[in-house]
């Protein structure tokens, strides 16, 4: 397997350019931590009055819209 890895593939290389070139149009307009580490993924609720993250340190949390306050259950 490794040796195909090296061995320089056109088609492999077309699509990794392909992907870069997609890649440098990405914009994040946001960043936002709810935790001691940045949140990677997040959610709205059917009726938007809650909101669902997940942080890198694992922890989930609800949050309350648009108070914004941390909901404990």
């Amino acid at each position: 397997a490794r040796i195909e890895r090296a061995r320089p593939d056109p088609e492999r290389a077309s699509k990794i350019q392909s992907l870069h070139k997609r890649l440098r149009t990405f914009c994040n307009y946001c960043s936002q931590v709810g935790d001691e580490r940045p949140v990677s993924v997040c959610q709205f609720a059917a009726n938007s009055k809650l909101l669902a993250t997940g942080s890198w340190s694992g922890l989930c949390k609800l949050w309350s819209v648009p108070e914004c306050k941390e909901k404990r259950l």
